[in-house]
């Protein structure tokens, strides 16, 4: 049986399950309540499940759980991956998760940025990919003015699959994906989307 909870956090629910086992134990409910709530909490943000990902390397996938914000061409492209403008479409996490940020195709991570990288003072982090049929995809998480957890489990020159789990992101963070700009989008603002699940667009392949 998969453990339904984010590998990333684990370690916070085992502290607070702990912590709240002995301090009922010890000291009683009263002193116990707080830990409770956060190890309730904790479950919360932590929950994931498995997702039937139907891998098709043409198909760009949502990456989180949330609502298509905008859709916008002409764009200047956030990397400079490409050659002209790009496809920008805006998505928000769903406030009450899950959490998971997926990849939205299979390839290769060229590039990824987070505050404070190099000095630059981004307020974003993000991930680059190149799939083998030659599309490039950035992905881009944007910071806002309250708290997020950011967490992320691959590497600049790494492979992930369609799917793959990129980490965790906060509840109502807004994720940019860009694409070249002749890609046809296949939502429109308002649309609910899954991640792993609901296509964004179909990608051209230059191979």
């Amino acid at each position: 049986m998969v453990f339904p909870f984010a590998h990333e956090l684990r370690w916070l629910l085992w502290g607070f399950l702990l912590l709240a086992g002995a301090l009922q134990t010890l000291a009683g409910g009263y002193w116990a309540v707080p830990f409770w709530i956060g190890l309730a909490l904790v479950l919360l943000v932590s929950r994931t499940r498995s997702r039937a990902v139907t891998a098709d390397p043409l198909d760009l996938y949502a990456p989180l759980d949330g609502v298509v914000v905008a859709v916008e061409s002409g764009v200047p492209d956030l990397l400079h991956e490409r050659d002209g403008p790009a496809c920008r479409i805006r998505l928000r996490q769903h406030p009450w998760g899950e959490y998971v940020l997926l990849s939205p195709t299979e390839g290769r991570c060229l590039d990824m940025w987070w505050p404070g990288k190099d000095g630059t003072g981004s307020r974003s982090f993000g991930f680059v990919v190149r799939t083998d049929e030659g599309d490039a995809c950035v992905i881009n998480v944007l910071e806002a003015g309250t708290p997020r957890f950011k967490t992320h489990r691959v590497s600049a020159g790494s492979r992930i699959r369609q799917g793959g789990r990129f980490g965790l992101v906060g509840p109502g963070v807004v994720v940019d994906v860009y694409l070249d700009d002749n890609v046809t989008p296949a939502v429109s603002p308002g649309v609910r989307v899954t991640a792993g699940m609901t296509v964004l667009a179909e990608l051209r392949g230059h191979r």
